[in-house]
């Protein structure tokens, strides 16, 4: 579909420019990452995840979300080039998403440059994003109408929506020789890896995801007779959130060593990983410090992020460096050992 140079280069520019409105911090360390090969996968792929995540997300009826999530899935199939009538009938559908925002309203409209992204990678890359977004997908799609009972629900539910991001990006990794073990071994360390950082935005994001009516945290924690946010006395907050907290850190002790086994050949693509991982532990401390999740949407403050960024930098150089803040981010959330 793209006939030259040029063409590429101005498809991955636009990418490289609509990242930074998808997310600040995440389009940060992607534009930072060296290898061009690796930022370019990484950004296409992120892009097609935030798509499907915003249908996701969306107000409108469910048989809209399916058939949407239906035809990015054909248009990803990986049985050719998307043609142009299939992209059409996706964007008409896409029209019928409501409450979307402008910034999500423009990641649409660049949808076919996205494809254009995809079907220009390697074709085993082509391969690997195709299965994961499909994966993703069908999750998505599984819980349009099915509510997250507990814990297991909720877990079921990560491993779709972050579990397959952390596996597409692993297998990357893998292909270009970045991982020091194989992926058999490293399996329990990515899932965990990946679902900690999920964890940590459902947690940040209760309030958000309520005024939308949406639940990600598990029902049963919740008394059925309180259905506004102001029922829930402040103890009871404090509780389901330390309860969240918990939950989260038992994954990321189970995951944050997957970082360790990144190559340091690749300095940019482990920097990428534990700023990620640091990140999520940074958030966790200030909402265990603070509990507001549930009274307003928290995000770490930009001088918190801009010195995460700077233990992040050390910690790519220095495995007993990043072992050693992580252990101490858990500490300060009283649930080292």
């Amino acid at each position: 579909m793209m006939t030259n140079k040029y063409d590429r280069d101005r498809v991955f520019s636009t990418l490289f420019s609509i990242l930074p409105s998808i997310s600040r911090s995440f389009s940060y360390i992607t534009l930072k990452i060296k290898s061009q090969e690796l930022k370019e996968i990484i950004a296409v792929s992120y892009i097609l995840f935030r798509i499907a995540d915003t249908i996701e997300d969306s107000v409108c009826n469910n048989s809209t979300k399916s058939r949407l999530f239906g035809l990015l899935a054909g248009l990803t199939s990986g049985e050719g080039e998307f043609t142009i009538e299939n992209l059409d009938e996706f964007l008409k559908q896409a029209d019928y998403l409501k409450k979307i925002t402008v910034d999500e309203k423009n990641l649409l409209m660049n949808s076919e440059t996205a494809l254009r992204g995809l079907y220009s990678l390697k074709k085993p890359v082509q391969q690997i994003i195709f299965r994961w977004l499909k994966e993703m997908m069908s999750g998505m799609e599984k819980y349009l109408s099915r509510e997250i009972k507990d814990f297991e629900d909720m877990e079921d539910y990560c491993w779709y929506v972050a579990g397959t991001v952390g596996f597409l990006l692993s297998e990357v990794f893998s292909l270009y020789n970045l991982l020091n073990a194989d992926l058999d071994f490293l399996e329990d360390k990515i899932r965990h890896f990946a679902l900690s950082l999920q964890k940590v935005n459902i947690l940040r994001d209760i309030y958000d995801d309520w005024s939308k009516q949406r639940l990600f945290w598990p029902a049963s924690l919740f008394d059925n007779s309180k259905r506004t946010l102001s029922d829930i006395s402040p103890q009871d907050k404090k509780k389901l959130i330390n309860i969240m907290i918990e939950n989260t850190v038992y994954s990321i002790k189970n995951g944050y060593e997957y970082a360790l086994y990144l190559d340091k050949k690749e300095l940019s693509i482990r920097f990428f990983c534990i700023f990620s991982m640091l990140l999520a532990l940074k958030t966790l401390i200030m909402i265990k410090r603070k509990p507001l999740v549930f009274d307003r949407n928290i995000k770490v403050t930009k001088k918190g992020f801009y010195f995460t960024l700077i233990n992040a930098k050390i910690a790519a150089h220095s495995n007993y460096f990043y072992r050693k803040l992580v252990k101490r981010y858990l500490s300060k959330l009283d649930f080292e050992k």
